[in-house]
């Protein structure tokens, strides 16, 4: 399978220690199957950094030998992806979240993970925030 990167500088190798702790999946390497996605991520990083040039990375992911880690995978939006997103981006530690190696799934913008805090789990508001999220989203986790 082909995974995409979006980013506003290119690497050689991937470098853990640099991931925000707050993302919604925690501290990781974020690919997409979407490329276009992945530009509108590296688009993204340029404007917030106000620095290089929009990227798109892409990496083969040898399916197989996902087999032997500890994967989450939210296949829709639900309260649990919606509760895991909060746990992670409210993770003021350097420890992590939750133990899995890979997560995959839909990741939220600003305004879901607001709707979803000032809003009880369950509410019209929060599952209408819910359903307006992007698509399925890999972040590798301390590989």
């Amino acid at each position: 399978m082909i995974l995409y990167h979006g980013t506003n500088t290119p690497f050689e190798d991937i470098d853990l220690s640099r991931s925000k702790p707050n993302n919604d999946f925690g501290r990781g390497f974020y690919l997409s199957a979407n490329k276009e996605q992945a530009m509108e991520m590296a688009v993204a990083k340029v404007d917030q950094l106000e620095t290089g040039n929009p990227i798109v990375m892409d990496y083969e992911v040898d399916e197989t030998s996902m087999s032997t880690l500890k994967v989450l995978r939210f296949d829709s939006y639900s309260e649990e992806w919606a509760k895991f997103i909060l746990l992670n981006r409210n993770n003021a530690s350097n420890i992590p979240a939750h133990y899995y190696d890979i997560v995959v799934g839909p990741i939220a913008n600003d305004r879901v993970a607001i709707m979803a805090v000032n809003n009880p789990p369950g509410s019209l508001k929060a599952n209408l925030a819910i359903q307006i999220c992007g698509v399925n989203i890999f972040c590798l986790i301390g590989l």
